[in-house]
């Protein structure tokens, strides 16, 4: 399985690694998962970093999003920091918040230092609040 995490509950925080070749039923499935689980208002840092080589087309993306979006019905959504090493998986990762912008507080980082910054600012500061 691509998708692999570690959740912290006493942080309200989820660390997830993503690896290998990834589809849009892995990012519709991990959305998925955290509604169940409990987990998708928590903070998460998503590290893309050990993404082999990406296979998404744009339509994918846009699929996977308006998936996702559909739970926002059921649940409010955390703050999400994307780390990732490459232009390409940038940019995928950038139409995908770009979509789901409106709903999910997600913004892209090449650094991890920053992206955990930038959740610890977010922590319980009503950023999550759309719906």
């Amino acid at each position: 399985m691509p998708i692999i995490y570690k959740i912290d509950s006493a942080r309200s925080r989820v660390f997830t690694s993503v690896t290998g070749t990834i589809t849009a039923m892995d990012i519709i499935g991990h959305f998925e998962v955290a509604r169940r689980a409990g987990f998708l208002p928590y903070s998460e840092f998503i590290d893309t970093t050990s993404i082999a080589s990406p296979t998404l087309s744009i339509g994918e993306i846009g699929k996977a999003a308006m998936t996702v979006l559909k739970l926002r019905r059921q649940e409010r959504f955390g703050p999400r920091a994307v780390l990732v090493a490459n232009d390409t998986i940038f940019g995928l990762v950038r139409i995908f918040t770009t979509l789901t912008s409106d709903y999910i507080p997600m913004e892209i980082f090449r650094d991890q230092a920053g992206a955990e910054t930038w959740l610890a600012d977010r922590h319980g500061a009503g950023q999550n609040e759309k719906f």
